[in-house]
């Protein structure tokens, strides 16, 4: 049970000797003989391999791929189901690696890659804005459907799916970005674990130093928080710039369709903008900075594209009600549809 131990900062005594290793076999339940039989044995051979899991490494050595090494590199799923998850951190760590050879920094990798999702995720954040944004001025709407049907909840649904239909709007369009990035957040958090190129690799000289663990500002003897149990070692700067980004995206948040007319959903909305900067902070409190740095980058980037957005739309009605109120005033009343302009003049 003795492995050759290699220290990257140069330590000889530790680099030029053997430390002892433990090693854990997991195998099946097996019986060796029927009860009250003795000297009974079985023999079980095994491949060792100490060293990276690493999928390129094992595709390049025969003997590796031949011992399907690949199969043991396994990733955190968490909600998500593995054969979803594992495709998108091997696509995470081949990009972020082909990144690095250019860059030479994964922490501004990981800032590069929060653009490009922003960038492929820009359609769907913008198409979520906008219904919502028609989910918000429907409120009068829904509210009357829910009086008129108030003894017939499958008529009330049927008629407010066909409201938001009219509209195109959809409930689930505000939460569709999220569902969306989720998957891709655990790929990360999984893919940093996983990946020995990011065990060290800095981020800046003076904060972040290793983005495989926690940010770590200021260290400090272990704190127990009370009730809950937690032990805390350092104090995190990311988890709580992370919290920040989050209460001013949900500032920018538009009330929901039935919150100004139901007192009950507006608390429940009141709640959730508490609550989301608060949640999100103490359970990622002790993740990899990578995986924090990610999510905080890409809350701020959400918060200025959601701003834009918003300020679109605000712009756009804007410009709609002073054309329908110029046509009113022209027309005595009758608004006349503008015909649409050729894309060539003849």
């Amino acid at each position: 049970k003795t492995g050759r131990f290699h220290n990257p900062d140069g330590d000889k005594k530790a680099d030029t000797g053997d430390e002892t290793i433990g090693f854990d076999f997991k195998i099946a339940s097996n019986t060796l003989a029927e009860t009250g039989q003795a000297d009974s044995s079985k023999t079980y051979k095994f491949q060792l391999y100490l060293g990276p899991k690493d999928k390129s490494l094992f595709d390049k050595n025969p003997l590796y791929k031949n011992y399907g090494f690949f199969q043991t590199i396994e990733f955190m799923g968490c909600c998500c189901p593995s054969n979803i998850i594992k495709p998108l951190a091997f696509g995470i760590l081949a990009l972020m690696k082909w990144m690095y050879g250019f860059i030479g920094n994964y922490g501004v990798v990981i800032i590069i890659l929060v653009f490009l999702m922003r960038l492929v995720m820009h359609p769907i954040t913008k198409k979520s804005q906008v219904s919502m944004s028609k989910m918000s001025t429907l409120a009068p709407k829904a509210e009357e459907i829910k009086k008129k049907y108030a003894n017939n909840k499958a008529e009330m649904n049927k008629q407010m799916m066909a409201l938001y239909r009219e509209q195109g709007a959809s409930p689930i369009m505000g939460f569709l970005p999220m569902m969306v990035q989720m998957p891709i957040w655990i790929a990360l958090w999984s893919a940093v674990y996983t990946s020995i190129d990011l065990r060290g690799a800095a981020f800046l000289p003076f904060w972040i130093t290793d983005l495989s663990m926690p940010d770590a500002l200021i260290r400090f003897s272990t704190l127990t928080v009370p009730l809950l149990g937690w032990k805390i070692e350092s104090l995190n700067l990311l988890p709580i710039l992370m919290g920040v980004a989050f209460y001013l995206q949900q500032q920018l948040m538009p009330t929901h369709a039935n919150a100004s007319t139901n007192p009950q959903m507006a608390q429940q909305q009141k709640m959730m903008k508490i609550m989301m900067p608060l949640l999100f902070p103490l359970m990622l409190y002790k993740a990899p900075s990578g995986v924090s740095l990610y999510i905080m980058a890409s809350t701020f980037a959400g918060v200025i594209e959601q701003h834009v957005i918003r300020k679109h739309i605000r712009e756009k009605k804007e410009a709609e009600s002073k054309g329908l109120v110029a046509a009113t005033s022209k027309t005595g009343g009758k608004v006349k549809k503008k015909k649409p302009k050729p894309f060539f003049k003849t």
